[in-house]
């Protein structure tokens, strides 16, 4: 930057209100001092390098709040810690005048200091609210759908099963069943029975079971339940679809005596990267967040571009062998930079 004594004299402010705005860009991440050598302005500066990751729920004391949350928010962390990308959260969005979060958020809009903004989940509660209509800045939502024009990033959870199913035909399993959540249950009761029939298995109505995440210890009783008749009515085969109910399906599992890999094969959904807790044979199947956000951030960089985007885009389930974590360590190389899904969106 000029010297202070040029800045006075270009702008003609006393030295205190130049020192005010020399501190809030400094804060901000505008500009950066270094000694006597001066002040410069930042290489990354926050309206071209930061961007927002906002939360409906909070992980503290929210009952809304899910794994899938949790693996964006290690996610964010991540990039943030290789940089240059800085990823800032903001919490408790869900009723927006009572989070603190959210006040902050719209501030930071408004004094544009992030190059864009990636909803976890749907927007529907920010409805008509600056954060979704204050112009001039990329927006991108995580949600099955877009919502008011806002390009959306969707896990495909029906890819989850189509990948278990050909897992389990290929261990040679006959007899399927699904735990999933039960907002999933009322929407793809046709698919599983139908995906169940494409690939020669069969499945019976008890062992299609929607659970409340809100209560997941539903789940082992459920489980129990299922497995409570002899081994030739039970299932050989189980898919959990929900991470956030896997480890209570696993308390069910062991209450009725089912030793899984031996009278059962069990594929459990997962956000990875994720440690393992338990040292069963499950199979993993999921999202990697590395996916997800890679394609996020390349969609709000295409909308900086001005690249006409499209308004959806599909992440396809995988293995956990599949996944960036996965063929980075078998590689012994780190994975790959999180802006690596540009394509996705401007090859349509």
């Amino acid at each position: 930057l000029p010297l202070r004594l040029q800045l006075l004299e270009k702008y003609d402010v006393s030295n205190v209100t130049l020192q005010r705005a020399l501190d809030r860009l400094a804060a901000d991440g505008y500009i950066y001092a270094r000694g006597r050598a001066g002040t410069f302005v930042a290489p990354h500066p926050p309206h071209l390098w930061q961007y927002g990751l906002v939360f409906a729920g909070s992980p503290s004391g929210n009952s809304n709040w899910n794994l899938f949350w949790s693996a964006l928010e290690g996610e964010a962390a991540r990039i943030t810690r290789n940089g240059p990308r800085r990823i800032v959260c903001y919490y408790g969005t869900e009723h927006p005048q009572e989070s603190p979060d959210y006040h902050k958020l719209l501030d930071d809009i408004r004094h544009r200091r992030l190059a864009g903004i990636i909803f976890a989940s749907q927007t529907s509660h920010l409805q008509g609210l600056p954060v979704i209509t204050e112009p001039g800045i990329a927006r991108v939502e995580i949600a099955s759908a877009s919502e008011r024009g806002i390009p959306s990033v969707s896990p495909q959870g029906q890819s989850v099963i189509l990948l278990a199913l050909d897992y389990l035909k290929s261990r040679g399993r006959k007899k399927v069943a699904l735990i999933l959540s039960s907002h999933a249950h009322g929407l793809w009761a046709n698919f599983w029975m139908e995906a169940v029939a494409r690939h020669g298995l069969s499945s019976a109505a008890r062992w299609f079971q929607g659970l409340d995440l809100a209560h997941p210890e539903c789940a082992t009783n459920a489980v129990e339940l299922m497995f409570y008749a002899g081994a030739n009515q039970r299932p050989d085969g189980l898919i959990i679809a929900d991470d956030n109910l896997l480890e209570t399906a696993l308390s069910g599992l062991l209450m009725a005596g089912v030793k899984v890999g031996a009278d059962l094969d069990l594929v459990a959904h997962c956000n990875f990267p994720k440690p393992r807790t338990t040292t069963l044979p499950i199979k993993r199947v999921g999202f990697d967040v590395h996916d997800v956000m890679a394609a996020c951030l390349a969609g709000i960089d295409a909308q900086i571009q001005g690249a006409t985007v499209p308004l959806h885009v599909d992440i396809p389930a995988k293995f956990e062998e599949h996944t960036a974590a996965a063929i980075a360590a078998e590689m012994e190389m780190p994975p790959a930079r999180a802006d690596s899904g540009l394509d996705i969106w401007t090859r349509r």
